[in-house]
C-alpha cells in the first residue's frame, strides 16, 4: 500500500511539474489538468526515446528526477505560485459542491484499495504486457523482438513509462500505479465538469458525466491494478473528444489536444479517429494566430510520435504493425508478411460472433449479444447524432466549429469500431462523447432532468457494488497483509516451462500448459519455434525468422 501511494505521488509530481513547466516555457493558459496530461504524455515520451538505446529502470529513472528537480529549483518561484493558483481554483470548486466531492473523493480511496490487488488478471496483462516491460527494464530495443513472440510487436508506448517507476529493484515486485493515477485525475476533472454542469442547469448533461463514471466501472475497473492501457485510452479519448465543450471557456486547450491526440494512437491504435481532430485544428485559423504556440505543439507532437515509430520498425520492421498495407522496409529482421496478415485478422475477426453469417448480419448479432445499458447506450447514441445532424443540416442550431469536428470525430470513431474490430471495450469512449456533446446542445434546462442525475448515481453506486470484491470492507482485511507492498501481478497456478536453444547459443523459454510468459526469465515465448535465429552472437544485436523448408 505504501508503495502504490508513494509512485501515485511520483507520477503526480512528475506530470505536474513537466506540464507546468511547459507552460511557464511556451505561456498558454491551459487548464491543469490537460497541464497534467501534457506532462504525462512528454515524460512517457523521454522514457520512450531512451529506451531505444537504453534498458529503463531505476537507474534512469533516478538521473531524470534528478534532473526534474534542478527544473523545479530554477523554477521554484513560479511553480509555488502555480501549486498555489491549482489549489485555491481546487478549493473553490469543492466549495461549490461538497457533497459531490466528498462522493468522488470516496470513489478515489476505494480505487485506491482496488490498484493493491488483482481480482481477475487481464489475460494480455499476463500474455506480453509484462514481458514486454521486462525486455525494457533489462535490454535496449531489440531489432526483430516480434519474430520471437508476435504480440511484442504491438509496441504500446505507455510499456516504457511502466519499465521506468516500477521501482522493482527497490520493493521486490513492480508497482503499477499509472491506473490509478490517471483515474485520480480524471474523476477530479469529471467532477469540475460536473459541478459546472449542475451550476448552469444541465442536469441532464450532468447525469451523462455520471455514466463516463459508470463506464469507466464497468468495462475497466478490474484491470485498474494491472498494466492494461484501455483505462488510459478510455481516459485520453474523452479528454480529447470533449474540447467541443472545453474549449469555450478556455480556447488554448487547443494545444495540448494536438498533442494528446498524437500521443494516445501511440498507445493504442484504436484511437486513430481522433487524429482527425488534431488534423482539424492544425488546419484552422485560429491555430496559426499564435505561432510561437502551434510550432512547439508541432516539436512536441513529433517529439513523441518519432521515437515511437523508430521502436515500431526495429521491433517489427514495419511501420505500423500489424497493418500490412505501409510496406517501406525490407529489413532482414522484419516479421514475414504473412504473420503480419495473419495477426491482423486475428485483431479484426476476435470480438466477432462465432454465429456465421457476415457483413451487416454479424455486426447485428454482435449488437444484440451487448448487455442492456450497452444497447441502450448505442441506440441512445445514434438518435441523438441523427437529431442533431439534422438539425445542424437544416440550420436549426448553430455551433463553433470545433464544436462540429467534435461531434463527427467522435461519429468517425464508432463507425472505426464497426468496420475493423466490434468491442465496446475499445471505443465505449467515442459513443459518451458523442453523447455528451450532443446532450450540450439538446438540453433545455428541464428542472425533472435532475431526476436522471439522481438516476445514473444509483445506477454507478450499483454497479460499484454489486461484487463482493468492490466492498470497502473486503480490502480493509487485506491491508495488514500488503502495508508495504499490493498483491503481485502473477498466475494462481504456477506454470511450467521448458526451453529451446536458439542457433545452440540462448536458452529460450517457453510455457507448456498456457502462452502466457508472465514475469518469466528472458528470452521467453508464447510456444516452441523452430525458425528463429540471432542476427548475430549476442541477444542484443536482435532475431530473424528463417523460412521454413517445405
Amino acid at each position: 500500500m505504501i508503495a502504490q501511494f508513494f509512485v501515485s505521488l511520483l507520477y503526480i509530481f512528475c506530470f505536474l511539474t513537466v506540464g507546468g513547466i511547459l507552460k511557464r516555457l511556451i505561456s498558454w493558459s491551459t487548464s491543469y489538468y490537460y497541464d497534467f496530461l501534457i506532462g504525462f504524455a512528454c515524460t512517457n515520451a523521454v522514457f520512450t526515446f531512451i529506451s531505444i538505446f537504453l534498458p529503463v529502470n531505476e537507474s534512469i529513472l533516478y538521473i531524470f528526477l534528478i534532473i526534474l528537480f534542478s527544473l523545479t529549483i530554477i523554477y521554484k518561484k513560479w511553480l509555488i505560485t502555480y501549486i498555489y493558483q491549482l489549489v485555491n481554483h481546487s478549493l473553490t470548486k469543492a466549495k461549490q459542491s461538497p457533497v459531490i466531492l466528498i462522493i468522488i473523493g470516496l470513489f478515489i480511496i476505494i480505487t485506491f484499495f482496488q490498484s493493491l490487488y488483482t481480482p481477475n488478471l487481464h489475460y494480455d496483462t499476463a500474455l506480453y504486457h509484462v514481458p514486454a516491460i521486462k525486455w525494457i527494464r533489462e535490454h535496449s530495443t531489440i531489432a526483430g523482438l516480434a519474430n520471437l513472440n508476435i504480440v511484442l510487436g504491438y509496441n504500446f508506448n505507455i510499456f516504457p513509462l511502466y519499465a521506468a517507476f516500477s521501482f522493482e529493484n527497490l520493493f521486490g515486485q513492480a508497482i503499477y500505479a499509472i491506473n490509478f493515477t490517471t483515474v485520480c485525475a480524471f474523476s477530479l476533472w469529471l467532477f469540475s465538469m460536473i459541478v459546472n454542469s449542475l451550476h448552469s442547469k444541465h442536469r441532464l448533461l450532468g447525469a451523462v458525466f455520471v455514466l463516463i463514471i459508470y463506464n469507466l466501472i464497468n468495462y475497466y475497473w478490474p484491470h485498474v491494478s494491472t498494466t492494461s492501457n484501455d483505462i488510459i485510452v478510455y481516459i485520453l479519448v474523452v479528454s480529447i473528444l470533449l474540447i467541443g465543450i472545453t474549449y469555450q471557456s478556455n480556447r488554448d486547450n487547443i494545444f495540448p489536444i494536438v498533442i494528446l491526440s498524437a500521443y494516445v494512437i501511440t498507445i493504442k491504435l484504436s484511437a486513430g479517429p481522433v487524429l482527425a481532430i488534431a488534423i482539424y485544428i492544425f488546419f484552422s485559423k485560429n491555430y496559426w494566430q499564435h505561432g510561437r504556440k502551434a510550432l512547439t505543439t508541432i516539436f512536441i507532437s513529433a517529439f513523441i510520435l518519432v521515437p515511437w515509430l523508430i521502436k515500431n520498425i526495429l521491433i517489427t520492421g514495419w511501420l505500423v504493425f500489424p497493418f500490412p498495407y505501409i510496406d517501406l522496409f525490407s529489413f532482414d529482421w522484419k516479421v514475414p508478411l504473412s504473420d503480419v496478415i495473419l495477426q491482423k485478422k486475428v485483431i479484426d475477426t476476435y470480438y466477432l460472433p462465432e454465429k456465421g453469417g457476415s457483413g451487416i448480419h454479424q455486426i447485428t448479432v454482435w449488437f444484440f449479444d451487448q448487455s442492456s445499458i450497452d444497447i441502450i447506450t448505442m441506440a441512445t447514441t445514434f438518435m441523438l447524432l441523427c437529431i442533431v445532424f439534422a438539425k445542424l443540416i437544416i440550420k436549426r442550431i448553430t455551433i463553433v466549429p470545433l464544436y462540429t469536428a467534435s461531434i463527427i470525430v467522435s461519429t468517425l470513431g464508432i463507425l472505426f469500431m464497426f468496420l475493423s474490430s466490434p468491442s465496446l471495450r475499445y471505443c465505449i469512449s467515442f459513443f459518451l462523447s458523442a453523447i455528451v456533446l450532443c446532450i450540450k446542445l439538446l438540453d433545455t434546462h428541464q428542472a425533472f432532468y435532475r431526476y436522471a442525475f439522481f438516476a445514473a448515481g444509483i445506477l454507478v453506486t450499483v454497479t460499484f457494488l454489486k461484487g463482493n470484491w468492490y466492498h470497502p470492507w473486503h480490502f480493509a482485511k487485506n491491508i495488514s497483509h500488503r502495508l508495504l507492498i499490493p498483491y503481485p501481478l502473477e498466475s494462481a497456478n504456477t506454470p511450467k516451462y521448458s526451453y529451446f536453444l536458439i542457433d545452440n547459443k540462448i536458452k529460450c523459454y517457453y510455457p507448456l500448459d498456457t502462452d502466457q510468459c508472465f514475469n518469466h526469465a528472458l528470452p521467453c515465448t508464447s510456444h516452441l519455434l523452430n525458425n528463429i535465429h540471432l542476427r548475430g552472437l549476442t541477444i542484443e544485436e536482435g532475431f530473424y525468422k528463417a523460412e521454413l523448408s517445405k
